[in-house]
Formats: structure tokens, C-alpha cells, sequence
């Protein structure tokens, strides 16, 4: 089941127009997680996935109202994806649902 996550408009919108129009968006598909971000009003942008079984860890961290996510890579060249501006609860349930599609390796039962 694939889910989607935006980023909060309000947040996003106060530094960047187009971030107000565009935000940036991660979905959840069953075997990666895929990063949108729009640039110059929508006419440019960035998309990167990377295979669960490529992240390393997910980190989370918050602010007063709002919250941002990394992803740490394995391996390879990959740079880290940097997700900023969510709105704090939705943050958390992107760290939450990433983190439980994550595979198990090498962990005790």
C-alpha cells in the first residue's frame, strides 16, 4: 500500500513561494520511499528512491509546531535526503511508518 506525505504549506511557503504551491512530498511504496521537491514555481525540481533495504536509519527532529526528517543512507554514493517542514504530527508518523517498512536485519527477536 503506498501512502504520501507533504510538507506543511504555511511552514514551507514563508521561505520559498513555491513551496507554498508545490510542497515537497515523500510516498511510501511497497519497496521504496520516493522524494519530491519542486523548484522555480514548479518548472524544476528533484526526485529521488531509495530501496528500504538501502536506509540505514531515519531520524526525526522537531521544533515547537513543526518537524523534519532524515534519511541516512548505506552504501554507495547517496547522499542522506533531507526532508524539511512537516507539520510535528505528521513528521511523526512518516519516522513511524518508514521505520516499521524498514527490513530486520541482524536484530534479536
Amino acid at each position: 500500500m503506498s501512502r504520501v506525505y507533504k510538507t506543511s504549506r504555511a511552514r514551507a511557503g514563508i521561505l520559498s513561494w513555491t513551496k507554498l504551491f508545490h510542497p515537497d512530498e515523500v510516498r511510501l511504496d511497497e519497496r521504496s520511499v520516493k522524494v519530491e521537491k519542486k523548484n522555480m514555481m514548479g518548472l524544476k525540481g528533484s526526485s529521488d528512491e531509495v530501496t528500504y533495504d538501502r536506509i540505514a536509519s531515519v531520524r526525526l527532529s522537531q521544533g515547537l509546531v513543526s518537524g523534519d526528517i532524515v534519511i541516512e543512507t548505506s552504501g554507495g554514493s547517496e547522499a542522506d535526503l533531507e526532508i524539511r517542514g512537516f507539520r510535528k504530527e505528521v513528521a511523526e508518523k512518516l519516522k513511524d511508518d518508514l521505520s516499521d517498512r524498514l527490513p530486520r536485519k541482524g536484530r534479536r527477536k
